[in-house]
């Protein structure tokens, strides 16, 4: 039976995996045992550094032995001073007066974004909540890179089909609170403690935003209980007949048909449509959402094209012939590889006016971080992103010789230095980019400098 308890001993196994993806939860909420473990570190800094000492081999193993005995003593001090903090935090965390407090944050999208009141309990809380519900219930996000990779085959075989995408309309801000809940108690798979908690969370936001209806977009638990709500849904698509392929990443909808035999009148953009708002949601009926694309007989002239996750998909018929899929950048992506070169030269231009020297450093690095490759930071998993990993689904450089070419008009026009003009055109390209071997290391600080400069 899964330990669901918000106790010490599971706030401790949060804390440990937290330490594995570099966030140290300790340095922010506990400076005492952050000292206990710079000094940890400091031992074994000297421990590394005793052989590089001439030393006997007696005087070697003495000096080691007492290295060693004072950092069990500190990791004991550590582990000891932790569990005591804990113990009150889980006494806090359990205590009928508690809270979960969330706020809501409007500078990061266009859309309200909301977040934890940023406190150890809090985070402790919703992290075990989240363990919890991905434990009972199963749920995960759908793999973007899985789902483009089998559209890739299906739309590229030659056959007849009717493609519909759509796009559910503001999705998590439309959930039905009450079916939600209901599904929950009837379930019965989660304690009631932490039902209670997801209760908080939806009522806290219900304050904020003056409505009964959906879930704080941005807080951890929100997709896992977005992925729940949907699985009735998603098993009425998958159930319509003619159906071959479904997949829905968030709120984005794609499903491919199978064209039927006879001439019978084709309704399943509307049947989508009726089983989104059995579910309380909308259609977002905008055309670039949403497309049904009848490619089920070989006209002399068929073409296709669409946006889906960040690739464009091209194809269709001409002259009764198959035309080879085409997988570039999508339309979106594409303008925000452009504005945020414009920005980045633009920045440049006013920032060099007070320090020129500050302002061409962070060009360069603003310039290699658009072209190329990067690992993140602070991720253990070892998650790479840039040009190459964010769209190495593509089958056509085409659209990386776009951006190049508006790489370049920008250089003209913004008549820059003729030795920064020069390091810039002969060091940085969209397609020279394009390679997995194409990594550039930037520190935590740099990143966040890189992003912050852009989102002004």
């Amino acid at each position: 039976m899964l330990n669901q308890s918000f106790s010490e001993e599971n706030f401790k196994k949060i804390i440990e995996i937290q330490n594995r993806k570099g966030i140290y939860l300790e340095g922010d909420f506990f400076p005492e045992i952050a000292k206990i473990s710079q000094d940890i570190k400091g031992l074994n800094n000297q421990l590394r550094t005793l052989k590089t000492r001439r030393l006997s081999p007696i005087q070697l193993e003495k000096q080691k032995k007492k290295l060693n005995d004072k950092k069990e003593k500190l990791k004991l001090k550590k582990e000891n001073t932790l569990n005591k903090k804990l113990i009150i935090i889980s006494k806090k965390v359990t205590d009928n007066k508690f809270k979960i407090g969330i706020v809501k944050d409007t500078a990061i999208t266009s859309k309200p974004v909301y977040k934890l009141v940023y406190n150890l309990e809090n985070i402790l809380t919703l992290k075990q909540l989240q363990y919890n519900f991905r434990k009972l219930y199963k749920v995960k996000q759908s793999n973007r890179y899985a789902i483009i990779s089998q559209l890739k085959n299906l739309l590229d075989d030659g056959f007849p089909k009717i493609i519909l995408k759509t796009d559910i309309k503001e999705f998590y801000e439309n959930i039905n609170q009450e079916k939600l809940l209901k599904k929950l108690t009837d379930d019965n798979l989660l304690t009631h403690l932490s039902r209670k908690f997801i209760k908080q969370i939806l009522i806290h936001f219900n304050s904020l935003t003056g409505s009964q209806k959906g879930v704080p977009r941005g807080v951890g638990i929100s997709a896992y209980l977005a992925e729940l709500y949907m699985r009735d849904f998603d098993k009425q698509i998958r159930a319509l007949p003619q159906v071959i392929y479904y997949s829905r990443y968030v709120d984005d909808i794609i499903i491919i048909f199978l064209p039927p035999g006879d001439n019978r009148p084709i309704t399943y953009l509307e049947r989508i449509k009726e089983l989104m708002e059995k579910e309380g949601l909308t259609m977002n009926e905008d055309p670039e959402k949403t497309k049904e694309i009848n490619i089920s007989n070989k006209k002399p002239d068929k073409l296709y094209n669409f946006d889906y996750l960040g690739y464009s998909f091209s194809s269709g018929y001409i002259n009764k012939k198959h035309v080879p899929l085409r997988v570039s950048i999508s339309k979106r992506k594409k303008k925000r590889y452009a504005k945020r070169l414009l920005k980045a030269f633009y920045l440049y231009m006013n920032n060099s006016k007070r320090n020129e020297k500050k302002a061409r450093k962070l060009l360069i690095k603003r310039l290699r971080f658009l072209t190329n490759n990067t690992r993140l930071v602070n991720n253990k998993k070892n998650i790479l992103t840039g040009i190459y990993y964010s769209n190495n689904l593509i089958n056509t450089l085409d659209d990386l010789a776009l951006l190049d070419r508006y790489f370049r008009y920008l250089l003209y026009k913004f008549n820059l230095p003729v030795h920064l003009e020069s390091r810039i055109s002969s060091n940085f390209s969209f397609e020279s980019g394009f390679s997995p071997s194409k990594l550039k290391k930037f520190t935590s600080t740099e990143l966040k400098n890189l992003i912050n400069g852009w989102a002004r």
